[in-house]
């Protein structure tokens, strides 16, 4: 039995089109980084700082802005690229502060990256998945592998997971992968195997 939710899954690959969908309209680039990332450290240990109040409530404006995107499409998203500058820019602060340490505050962070604008956003996201899971996040595995492919993509490399879509012609479209990952590789970030992920084209 691989362990994902289907129905967490199935939400996540939505915002994951919309998303894609809305930066192809407006041709973002990598030049596009905003706020510019600097190097990170992540605290070696969990200490407690308040921050996952603030993550958290970044994190659901987040979603709320993915959910408005999906209902208004391209014309609402200038203000939601507006807000999810805002949202890098005080995530990276606190980053930058030392403030952001335990595995639920590193996946809250990771994920508003993940809707970042260029490949150094998701490689930060990747990163702070990575510390979320070496911490006991399984949410954050899944989100490991989506922001790895993420990356991937910006840069014009095949996906290694499948969990980057895009829209084509009204229909769903795997994009380029690496036939070298395995299913097994796949089961362990909470990815469907490749069957599963094909039917969804």
């Amino acid at each position: 039995m691989h362990g994902f939710d289907r129905a967490r899954l199935g939400a996540a690959l939505l915002v994951a089109l919309i998303c894609a969908d809305m930066r192809d309209a407006v041709a973002q680039t990598e030049s596009a980084c905003n706020p510019s990332i600097s190097p990170i450290s992540v605290p070696t240990k969990s200490v407690s700082t308040g921050a996952e109040k603030v993550l958290r409530r970044l994190y659901e404006e987040d979603q709320r802005d993915r959910v408005e995107l999906g209902r208004s499409g391209i014309a609402a998203w200038p203000k939601v690229e507006d807000r999810d500058v805002a949202h890098r820019r005080k995530v990276l602060q606190m980053l930058e502060r030392a403030q952001i340490s335990s595995a639920k505050e590193l996946y809250l962070a990771a994920f508003i990256f993940q809707h970042g604008a260029c490949s150094d956003d998701y490689a930060l996201s990747n990163k702070l998945a990575e510390a979320a899971i070496s911490r006991g996040s399984e949410d954050a595995k899944w989100l490991y592998a989506a922001s790895l492919d993420r990356y991937l993509v910006s840069k014009h490399l095949p996906q290694k997971f499948g969990t980057q879509f895009r829209i084509e012609n009204g229909e769903q479209r795997l994009l380029p992968l690496d036939d070298r990952t395995t299913d097994e590789d796949r089961k362990k970030y909470n990815v469907p195997p490749l069957a599963e992920l094909l039917k969804g084209e």
